[in-house]
């Protein structure tokens, strides 16, 4: 074969793997990152990490869509029912969440979603990774492709070039298009949303409640009724992920909350973890008490949310039915927290979480 035939033959056959997979890509669009969905068989069934890029640049961003507040937050804010969150002028609520998202990976999306200018409220849920020492942190396996989320327009070529959009694009024309498979949300009000039914059966059976009490007898208790003297730590995920963008938008309300994790997950947490989070909670409190955009929320002190484990699936994660009650009280502006009231807030939760941990009896 001549020199030049055997390089064009090469080179049609490179352009071929690379191109084609682009443009099935750039026509699928299987998170929505270029274009809105090409058809009713494909739905919002993509993975969080480079869908909510996509909700943001197509749906946040259209103002045909009359979205103006977000929800952000790990799997435990999933389940929020977006319809309660609609305001009285129509516009509606766009769930944003991330599954094990970290204080940078929430705070990203806060900014992506906020530079629309199409934002006037945010659902934001504080947990854990706030209280954490690194502000830079990702999840370990599953890392925000954070190239989505910035401002450069031109590394948009790393998700038209990406072997797992392909994948996606590939599945969809495969599955949903060729095969007409059904697809699993079909619209936005039920993204992200997840019921294990079995699962929370299980947590509260017996088996299971006999291995939850040998752990809570193991465990350090009671929890001390304040912090170590020698206990003074810095919180950089609130002083980079979350405060500059409270104040940078002083016309935006935001609606933070922290999640009510059962007292069992707080029993078995350990003195040091548990003072922690009450302090990274009292410094957010400290430093939001003049924003008068914020309002921060306290849903811990329900025993009988927190104190039951039939609500649970896990330590963490609470049913669907508990977001709907904290929905319905944060649109009515209850369970507000001050730093006013911080000191009797945690010292209400020390004895709650002692006395569950003290009357808590294997079947």
């Amino acid at each position: 074969m001549k020199p030049k035939k055997y390089f064009s033959i090469t080179l049609l056959v490179t352009l071929t793997i690379f191109v084609v997979p682009a443009i099935i890509v750039t026509v699928i669009d299987p998170f929505f990152v270029i274009h809105k969905k090409l058809s009713a068989d494909i739905g919002f069934d993509g993975t969080d990490r480079y869908q909510n890029a996509g909700l943001i640049n197509s749906f946040l961003a259209d103002p045909a869509e009359r979205f103006d507040t977000i929800i952000l937050g790990t799997s435990m804010s999933q389940n929020f029912p977006v319809s309660a969150f609609k305001n009285e002028f129509g516009r509606n609520a766009l769930k944003l969440t991330l599954a094990g998202g970290r204080a940078r990976e929430l705070g990203t999306i806060a900014r992506k979603a906020i530079a629309t200018g199409r934002v006037k409220r945010v659902v934001w849920e504080i947990f854990t990774s706030f209280a954490d020492e690194n502000p830079d942190a990702t999840h370990k396996n599953s890392p925000l492709p954070l190239f989505l989320y910035n401002d450069t327009l031109a590394d948009n070529w790393r998700y038209v070039f990406n072997n797992d959009v392909f994948e996606n694009a590939f599945k969809i024309v495969r599955g949903k298009i060729i095969k007409k498979k059904k697809v699993k949300r079909s619209d936005l009000e039920g993204l992200y949303t997840w019921a294990y039914d079995d699962q929370f059966r299980k947590y509260s059976e017996k088996p299971n409640l006999a291995k939850l009490y040998r752990k809570v007898q193991a465990s350090n208790l009671p929890i001390p009724a304040s912090p170590p003297e020698t206990m003074r730590p810095a919180f950089p995920n609130l002083q980079k992920n979350l405060f500059p963008i409270l104040r940078e938008n002083p016309n935006i309300e935001f609606m933070l909350y922290f999640p009510p994790i059962s007292h069992y997950a707080y029993a078995v947490y350990g003195h040091k973890k548990f003072w922690r989070q009450m302090l990274m909670r009292k410094n957010l409190l400290e430093e939001t008490q003049e924003l008068k955009n914020v309002h921060v929320y306290g849903f811990d002190l329900n025993e009988n949310i927190s104190g039951s484990l039939q609500n649970y699936m896990d330590p963490n994660h609470y049913s669907p039915a508990v977001n709907a009650d904290m929905a319905k009280a944060m649109v009515k502006y209850d369970r507000i927290l001050t730093a006013q009231d911080w000191k009797s807030y945690t010292r209400a939760l020390v004895r709650k979480v002692n006395s569950f941990a003290e009357n808590f009896r294997p079947p």
